[in-house]
């Protein structure tokens, strides 16, 4: 299976969210960085440090997504993608999703392998800040991951092209929806409080 061939079924898969995805811890390591620009704007920033996602001897292997949940009322600009690690023909592409962003590198030659970093960032309007989760995406392009197999050797099985690994994140959440009560009343609902508390005198 190509790269270009599987891309589009693991863009698929970290959309939808991925219940079963391992534990990032010793795998990856992320650094945020959050600068406020207004009210409800801010600059999110991720470091992504690769620690061992690498198929032995196979320096185009490693990490190749990056997924980040942002509410949907998020207004969301001036994505970076990271660079090609290995230069052309790689490229990274962001794929904005009703509840998600997504980061893929787009050929073997993006991916970061072990002991590398990949910086993402995006501006996000209409949000605060707090915890989110985030997904992020190993390609092992067929290879067998394990450190004692032959890294010419590919595995049969699709699914392990790809390692995904799910962490909580700071990150862009919603603005809270102001109370029942308050959106009453700003919507005329006086009234109806008066009726509340003529209830409780009687």
């Amino acid at each position: 299976m190509s790269k270009l061939a599987t891309v589009l079924v693991a863009a698929v898969l970290l959309s939808a969210g991925i219940a079963s995805a391992a534990s990032i811890t010793g795998h990856y390591t992320i650094t945020d960085q959050v600068t406020q620009l207004g009210p409800d704007q801010f600059k999110f920033e991720y470091t992504i440090h690769n620690i061992d996602q690498q198929a032995p001897g196979n320096d185009y292997t490693g990490l190749d997504g990056f997924l980040v949940y942002v509410p949907s009322t998020a207004v969301i600009s001036d994505v970076i993608v990271p660079a090609s690690y290995h230069g052309a023909p790689g490229q990274w592409v962001a794929i904005a999703g009703p509840i998600s962003y997504v980061w893929w590198g787009m050929d073997p030659s993006s991916v970061y392998p072990a002991g590398t970093d990949a910086v993402f960032s995006f501006v996000a309007d209409n949000v605060l800040v707090g915890q989110t989760n985030a997904v992020v995406s190993t390609y092992w392009a067929g290879f067998y991951p394990g450190p004692d197999t032959d890294p010419k050797q590919l595995d049969p099985n699709a699914n392990s092209w790809y390692s995904q690994y799910d962490v909580t994140i700071t990150g862009p959440v919603a603005v809270p929806l102001p109370s029942a009560l308050s959106a009453g009343l700003s919507l005329g609902g006086i009234s109806l409080l008066g009726t509340f508390l003529r209830r409780r005198q009687a």
